[in-house]
This record gives structure tokens, C-alpha cells and sequence, in this order.
């Protein structure tokens, strides 16, 4: 009896130890801004959707290792792939019953009157490509499936005037800390499982 309860002690630690926190949608009842706890790789980031151009809303976009939450063509897509799979999703996939993916207006930046709604994660300032900024977009429509795409813009082309893009901003979402007790819970778990064998041994 007494292993059973350890064991089932231990597996509960371990999994709250190891979970990762829940998507949560920036949501104020007719527009998705954002979300929070987006996972890109094992990483968990903070989204934020805004218009304006990739100079006003990346520190002057003009470089890349500075100014971008992603520097490669890959983690944009990743990025972008990350906004299809974990937010822009219908009911019954979020709690909230918004037709994200169905109705593209619902996104920050993007009108009701778009078929599509395009958000952009700015990776690279091209090589010879004066004043431009390479993206990679998750582009979402009741049209089409969920696709990934990739483009150029002027870095000063404010998003604004377009009436089906806008630029997504990432952030790392802040850590927060596990109490101290809880991690002494867990040294205390694993300290019965060594005694327990020890008096099995003998």
C-alpha cells in the first residue's frame, strides 16, 4: 500500500514538474490581439498581432539578430506553423467558440471584408535587398486549408493600409519560478523511494 501511494505521489510531481501552461487568447470579445504560451520548438512565447510597418514595431528593423524573435527562414515557419496548430483555431479546439480560422476578420489587423488574413514574422534583412525585410506568414481563410507562406516587404510599408496583413510580434513568455516547496516535496518523494528500497533490501 505504502508503494502504491508513492508511486502515485511521485508520478503526480513529475507531471506537474514537466507540464507546459495552456495557450491562453488575448480575446476582448470581438478581437483576437494575441495570445499567450505559444510553444515554437520546446519554447514558449507571447504573441502579440499589430499593424504598422516593420520599422515602427521592430526597433527600426535593421538588423535581424537585434530585432527578430526568429532569424532563420525555419523558425519563422515554424512560428507561423505554431499560430495554425495552437491559435488560430474554430470550436471546439478553443475554449472561447470564436471561428478564428473561419472568419478571418476576428484577427487583429485584418478586416471582416478580407477572404484571408495573413500575419507576418519578419526573419531576415535580405543581402542587396534595400529597405525590404523577409517574412514568413500563417495564413488563414475559410477558403483554403491552413497554409504557411513566405514574401517580401518594404520595411517602411505600414500594415495598416493593408487590409489582410499584419505583423506578429513575439516574446519569450517570462518563466515563472516553481515554489521552493515544491521542489523539497519532491526531494522528500524521492528520499522515501530510496529508504523503501533500502528496507526492501534488507
Amino acid at each position: 500500500m505504502f508503494r502504491k501511494m508513492l508511486f502515485i505521489a511521485l508520478t503526480l510531481f513529475l507531471s506537474i514538474s514537466t507540464a507546459r501552461a495552456a495557450v491562453v487568447w488575448e480575446w476582448d470579445g470581438t478581437t483576437l490581439s494575441g495570445a499567450g504560451n505559444v510553444d515554437v520548438n520546446g519554447t514558449l512565447y507571447d504573441v502579440k498581432f499589430m499593424d504598422g510597418s516593420c520599422v515602427s514595431l521592430f526597433t527600426d528593423c535593421d538588423s535581424a539578430d537585434d530585432d527578430f524573435a526568429f532569424t532563420t527562414p525555419g523558425d519563422a515557419g515554424d512560428a507561423a506553423q505554431a499560430l495554425l496548430d495552437q491559435v488560430l483555431l474554430n470550436p471546439p479546439f478553443n475554449p472561447l467558440g470564436q471561428g478564428f480560422d473561419f472568419i478571418p476578420g476576428l484577427t487583429a489587423g485584418c478586416s471582416f471584408s478580407s477572404i484571408f488574413c495573413t500575419i507576418f514574422i519578419p526573419h531576415t534583412i535580405p543581402i542587396g535587398g534595400v529597405g525590404l525585410v523577409a517574412l514568413a506568414g500563417a495564413e488563414n481563410s475559410p477558403l483554403d486549408p491552413d497554409n504557411t507562406v513566405t514574401g517580401d516587404r518594404s520595411i517602411n510599408l505600414d500594415l495598416g493600409d493593408v487590409d489582410d496583413e499584419v505583423y506578429a510580434i513575439f516574446t519569450k513568455t517570462a518563466v515563472v519560478p516553481i515554489p521552493a516547496a515544491f521542489w523539497l516535496f519532491g526531494t522528500v518523494l524521492l528520499g522515501l523511494v530510496g529508504f523503501s528500497k533500502r528496507r526492501k533490501a534488507a
